[in-house]
C-alpha cells in the first residue's frame, strides 16, 4: 500500500491523492514514454452559453458535464487528467497500458457524447436546451505524467496529445473524430469513415481523420476475426465483466473459463 510523504496515512496503490490531507501522492515512479490514448472533449457552443446565461446557471451545467465525463472515462479505465472551463482531458493507458486502451478511449467518447445528449439543464431558460459535445481521440507515444516539485501533477507530454486536442476543436457537435493510429486500433469495433487528410493548427503535416459512426461499438461478449490469440471482448471496469478487463490475447477457451468461474 502507498503511504502519504506528507502524513503518513495509506493509501490504495491506484489512489492519485491522499485521503487524508490532499496532496499528490509521490509514488516514486519516474515519467516514461509509453503509448497512450488522449481524449479531448467540449461543450459545443460554450462561448455563446456564456454570453447569453448568467456564470452560476453555465457552472451548474458545466458540472453535469463534468460528471458524465468523468463516470464514462473511469468506467473504461481511463483518468480524468484536466478539467479545462467547458472541457475534459482524459489519458488511457499512464497507469498501467492495455492492449486495447485506443477501443476504451473510444468507448469512452461514444458514451460521453451521448451522456451529454441527455443532460438536461435546470436553470430558468435552458428548457429544452440540446447540449452536444466534440471530442478527438489521438493515440502515440509520449511522456507519462509526473510529480512536480511544488507536488502537482503534471500532464502527459507527446504529439497524442496535440492531436486529440485538434481533432477535438475539429469536429463538429455530437461527432467523435480519431486519428490513424487509433483508427487502427480500433477497426472492426467501431464503424467508421474515413475524412481524408486535414490540416491541424500547428502540425506541419496534415493528419489523416477519422470519424466514428454513431451507434457502433461491439462490447462485451467473445469476437473472432480479430487476430491470432485474440478472444475476449473489453468491459467496462464495473459490473460482473470486470474481472476480465486484464486478460489480453486469450484463447477463446480460457476466455470463457474467466467469465464463467
Amino acid at each position: 500500500m502507498t503511504a502519504c510523504e506528507n502524513c503518513g496515512a495509506g493509501a490504495e496503490p491506484d489512489a492519485r491523492f491522499c485521503s487524508r490531507c490532499g496532496p499528490p501522492l509521490l509514488t516514486g515512479t519516474p515519467p516514461e514514454l509509453r503509448r497512450l490514448t488522449i481524449l479531448f472533449a467540449d461543450l459545443s457552443g460554450f462561448t455563446a452559453l456564456t454570453e447569453r446565461f448568467d456564470p452560476e446557471d453555465v457552472r451548474t451545467v458545466t458540472n453535469e458535464f463534468f460528471g458524465a465525463a468523468t463516470e464514462a472515462v473511469q468506467r473504461w479505465g481511463g483518468r480524468v487528467d484536466k478539467l479545462l472551463g467547458d472541457g475534459v482531458m482524459a489519458v488511457f493507458g499512464d497507469r498501467g497500458a492495455r492492449e486495447d486502451d485506443a477501443i476504451r478511449a473510444v468507448h469512452a467518447a461514444t458514451e460521453l457524447r451521448d451522456a451529454t445528449n441527455r443532460i438536461r439543464p435546470t436553470p430558468a431558460g435552458w428548457a429544452g436546451m440540446r447540449l452536444t459535445a466534440h471530442i478527438g481521440v489521438g493515440t502515440g507515444v509520449a511522456l507519462t505524467a509526473d510529480v512536480t516539485s511544488d507536488c502537482e501533477t503534471s500532464s502527459p507530454l507527446g504529439d497524442a496529445v496535440n492531436v486529440a486536442s485538434r481533432l477535438s476543436a475539429l469536429a463538429d457537435p455530437d461527432e467523435v473524430l480519431v486519428c490513424r493510429l487509433t483508427h487502427r486500433l480500433v477497426v472492426g469495433r467501431f464503424e467508421t469513415e474515413a475524412l481524408g487528410h486535414r490540416e491541424l493548427k500547428g502540425k506541419s503535416e496534415s493528419v489523416e481523420v477519422f470519424r466514428i459512426v454513431p451507434g457502433t461499438g461491439r462490447r462485451i461478449g467473445l469476437v473472432t476475426g480479430l487476430g491470432a490469440g485474440m478472444g475476449v471482448s473489453i468491459a467496462p471496469d464495473t459490473g460482473p465483466y470486470a474481472r476480465i478487463r486484464s486478460l489480453e490475447f486469450l484463447s477463446v477457451e480460457r476466455a470463457t473459463h474467466a467469465i464463467s468461474g
